[in-house]
């Protein structure tokens, strides 16, 4: 807007020199958000210093930088009018009333145009070249914003990219951090707008008056004339009056008269009256200033007055809109002005008013505010907008020019403004100024309470509201306790072996207590597919779940939800009913197993996560030996009941006793575990965070993180993984016991085949936990190591003889009770190597989505014509799962080793102070006096993904 923030580099005057110096290098001409999202990136990725541009018209230079990447934002300027009510994204939330969206480079004119065909207005600026984006930002002030409020507080919705490249939308529901930041809480800075929604209103018919008091310029009362009449300003508004008034201490009589006054001085201005055409009711509200002004100073103040009406806002606009001109050098001083600053004391506001024109000779009062400002209720509360605003009426202003090229008259200029409004801020201590019109590049004086908020930080800035839920105890007690001594550590990690392994018990009544009766081959067998389908349908459900309810509570339902339905399987007498129960079984399984790989996340950190995988695994590996054994009972009742109803009726009955258990024992995260001492907690919590640089909980969905985990491609190789190694699923839960029936062993011998099948499996759980202790890296080997006795005894089922019976049951149970490890391992992979809770169940749903549909094929796979040995089902699950699956987890290694080496290499770059300061991040939350202040915190309390946090390591 002004020239000195190019350093007088390229003026508009042709006489003088013009290099390019003074401007950004590179200017991206951003035509679709997309275009901003790239700059951004190219920015960021290169440490290039960023600027972001709409129309230039800005006070205080922010839109330009010497050598920097310019965003130029002026053609996104598209404008779409929304009647009647306006839909916000992410939500059903439907707010009635008229809306428009524009681009963020959408011009005031072209708005008011637009909406005018509809007989519609917004709150909006006075220049017609005044863009969107950077006035909302600022909180955006206008002449009818004293009857409909701040511009920022007419924002349904936005869209913008953030500093790290997102491409978000933002209103109430969703991201209100930064939706309530970007209304008013300055330009950019939280992002750069590529468009807002606003609400429109009634495009008013007014009055508009024309009006001035003028006087000697000598006149000793001259300043309590002006005084006085903004004394008068706060009752005008409250009339309905606003429009805005300039006082002059000098200039040129524009009404010249034969023996009158040369140089002129006082105070004029423009007022609007709204829905009226009554031009007496007008000069009414102003008769008593004018009365006052002649009693008090009868034939030495001139008042002129014209009023004229208008059909329409915009009609008003054509004819009085700001016609301010740029190139040249000034700077500006403001405050806002309440009413005590106004009225209580007149002598104070007459001295102030002359020492804020002592050198400028000019002294702007704006009515831009008032009650409709004073009583707005932004969407979703509040917004970042100057608290300010909400008493004040005036925005009073005093601008300074001086000479291009002249640095002395430019250090004057800025000693005297720095010296103007002290008295007009003795006036008005703690409203502070209008972003947008603010002092810039000042001096030592400071415009205090521009906002009422520290905005200050480098680091990430998120409101409590979308941080970790273990924050509040972190930042109360984390400090109350000295750090975790060896002592300390070793007797905490065995409280939490001791009390997580005993809630983990209440998922023994879920993970395959009844699948492995065996009872599937006779009853079951066309039911498998049900489960799954349940399974399948239920886990974006589920995962949602999980996240928005109490994390104990939902486990304790799920457990009660199984047995409830198992039990109900005894009542079942038609296959539609069995079909059902199939169906809400594979639904209240479904999310069981992420359930518990995020509780294993919450308590311990990486490496002791690793090893407990196959360990806490114990619990429904050893379920087929109880499983069987109840069976083999059951088998020899002579009751009337049938002995699978009676297993039913035990099964189901132990998980509904579990679940009550599990509701008053469960935690829901470390922060309310009752088993823990509040030091443990705080110790629990910190060891997590300082090992996995992610969050612990978190119970708002982010979708930009839903976004992030679609788009990457880790989350779907481990999806894929999940299909891959899961085709041979149905070996152990389906096909083992009618194979073991086909090698000759009854009915009652394959229970306690079954039973040996578990005690074997437990043995390989604890196996795999003790490997994983000693060695803890390279998960992939891990997982390889684990399929490698399934691809043997895979093998040894399609070459031994088939009156080998021992062999052949050595050979199954290899093949069917080792790649379980694999199993758990990738599984515990996925979840450790994502940050962002949202994130780490998205990524858990797709894990399970590639888990059920191989679950959905896998009986297939078992083509009954191939029996008894079914060499085309052995084939398929020794090529695809058990060494196609150990060849994708070594791609996935791969990938997360290239991103740790990148993540190494920036680290290795940065001084200690740059990485302190990376570390950090800050949250927005109230104190205790209710006031929103940020406070600095360690950046895994951010909930963060592992893509956004660049000091996330990833396991491999």
């Amino acid at each position: 807007m002004w020239d000195q923030f190019t350093n007088d580099t390229c003026l508009p005057n042709e006489d003088f020199p013009c290099t390019a110096t003074g401007y950004p290098a590179y200017v991206v001409n951003a035509t679709t958000p997309k275009h901003v999202k790239l700059g951004i990136d190219f920015a960021r990725k290169h440490h290039i210093r960023l600027v972001v541009k709409n129309t230039g018209h800005d006070f205080i230079g922010r839109s330009i930088a010497p050598g920097a990447l310019s965003l130029w934002t002026h053609h996104l300027n598209d404008i779409e009018y929304h009647e009647g009510s306006f839909k916000l994204d992410g939500c059903d939330t439907i707010i009635p009333g008229n809306a428009v969206t524009v681009g963020a480079g959408a011009q005031m004119y072209d708005i008011y145009s637009a909406t005018d065909k509809f007989n519609e207005t917004i709150v909006g600026g006075g220049g017609k070249s005044v863009g969107i984006g950077g006035y909302i930002t600022g909180g955006g002030h206008s002449i009818l914003s004293p009857r409909y409020g701040l511009a920022a507080d007419q924002v349904l919705q936005m869209e913008l990219v953030t500093p790290t490249g997102k491409t978000l939308t933002v209103n109430e529901n969703q991201h209100f951090d930064l939706f309530w930041a970007m209304r008013g809480g300055g330009g950019s800075t939280f992002g750069v707008i590529t468009a807002v929604t606003l609400k429109t209103h009634p495009s008013p018919k007014l009055l508009s008056s024309s009006w001035m008091l003028l006087t000697d310029p000598d006149a000793p009362f001259l300043y309590d004339a002006i005084a006085y009449t903004l004394s008068q300003f706060p009752s005008l508004g409250d009339a309905g009056l606003s429009g805005y008034s300039v006082s002059i201490s000098s200039m040129p009589n524009p009404i010249p008269s034969p023996g009158g006054h040369t140089e002129i001085a006082g105070i004029g201005g423009r007022f609007i009256l709204q829905d009226t055409e009554d031009v007496q009711h007008m000069e009414d509200l102003l008769a008593p200033l004018n009365e006052t002004i002649q009693a008090r100073w009868a034939g030495s103040v001139q008042v002129i007055l014209d009023t004229v009406f208008y059909g329409s806002f915009l009609e008003w606009f054509n004819v009085y809109y700001d016609q301010g001109t740029a190139g040249n050098s000034s700077y500006l001083v403001s405050r806002l002005l309440d009413k005590s600053a106004l009225e209580s004391n007149a002598t104070s506001l007459a001295a102030a008013v002359k020492e804020a024109m002592r050198t400028s000779g000019n002294f702007m009062a704006y009515i831009v505010s008032g009650r409709g400002v004073h009583d707005a209720v932004p969407r979703g509360g509040s917004d970042a907008a100057n608290p300010g605003w909400r008493k004040s009426y005036v925005h009073s202003i005093t601008a300074q020019g001086f000479p291009a090229f002249n640095e002395t008259a430019r250090s004057e200029t800025i000693s005297d403004l720095n010296g103007a409004f002290e008295l007009i801020r003795e006036l008005a201590p703690d409203t502070g100024a209008y972003i947008n019109e603010l002092k810039s590049k000042m001096g030592a004086k400071s415009e205090a309470n521009v906002v009422a908020q520290d905005v200050s930080g480098e680091g990430p800035v998120i409101s409590e509201k979308y941080a970790d839920i273990t924050l509040r105890i972190v930042e109360e007690h984390g400090k109350d306790f000295g750090p975790l001594t060896p002592e300390k550590e070793k007797k905490l990690r065995f409280k939490l072996y001791l009390h997580i392994d005993k809630s983990t018990l209440g998922y023994a009544a879920i993970l395959g207590l009844f699948e492995e009766t065996g009872i599937s081959k006779a009853q079951y067998n066309n039911l498998g597919t049900f489960f799954y389908v349940g399974y399948l349908a239920a886990q974006w459900p589920g995962h949602y779940a999980m996240q928005k309810l109490p994390f104990g509570k939902f486990v304790a339902g799920l457990v009660f939800m199984w047995g409830a339905t198992v039990l109900l399987h005894c009542a079942a007498t038609t296959y539609a009913g069995l079909v059902i129960l199939r169906l809400l079984l594979g639904a209240s399984e479904s999310v069981v197993v992420p359930a518990m790989e995020m509780t294993i996340g919450m308590f311990f950190n990486r490496h002791e996560q690793s090893f407990l995988q196959p360990f806490l695994w114990v619990t429904s590996a050893a379920a087929p030996i109880c499983a069987a054994f109840i069976s083999y009972g059951l088998l020899w009742s002579e009751s009337s009941v049938l002995p699978w109803k009676l297993f039913m009726i035990v099964t189901g009955g132990i998980s509904v006793l579990l679940s009550v258990v599990v509701w008053f024992y469960y935690p829901n995260n470390p922060a309310e575990a009752k088993f823990l001492t509040l030091e443990e907690k705080v110790h629990t919590i910190q060891r997590v965070h300082e090992s996995s640089q992610s969050s612990i909980e978190q119970k708002q969905f982010k979708k930009e993180q839903f976004i992030e985990t679609l788009r990457d491609p880790v989350s779907w190789l481990f999806c894929l993984q999940a299909f891959t190694l899961m085709l041979s699923n149905n070996l152990t839960y389906g096909q083992q016991n009618l194979i073991t029936v086909a090698l000759g062993v009854t009915s009652l011998g394959s229970t306690l085949v079954a039973a040996a099948g578990g005690g074997f499996g437990v043995l390989v759980c604890l196996a795999g936990t003790f490997a994983l202790r000693w060695w803890p890296k390279n998960l992939a080997l891990h997982g390889l190591v684990w399929c490698i006795p399934a691809i043997a005894g895979g093998i040894g089922m399609v070459t031994i003889s088939w009156d080998a019976k021992l062999g052949m049951l050595a050979c199954l149970l290899l093949a069917g009770h080792t790649y379980g490890n694999t199993y758990i391992i990738a599984l515990g992979w996925a979840t450790s190597s994502a940050a962002g809770y949202t994130k780490k169940l998205t990524r858990n749903v797709l894990f399970m989505v590639g888990y059920s549909v191989a679950n959905l094929i896998s009986p297939q796979i078992w083509v009954p014509s191939d029996a008894p040995r079914y060499y085309g089902a052995w084939v398929a699950q020794i090529v695809i799962s058990w060494v196609g699956t150990p060849v994708i987890l070594f791609v996935i290694q791969i990938i997360l080793k290239r991103r740790n080496a990148e993540r190494k290499a920036w680290e290795a770059g940065l001084t200690e102070e740059e990485r302190a300061s990376h570390q950090l991040g800050e949250v927005e939350q109230l104190d205790e006096g209710g006031v929103l202040v940020r406070r600095k915190v360690d950046i895994a309390l951010l909930d963060l993904t592992d893509l956004e946090n660049p000091f996330f390591v990833y396991p491999i």
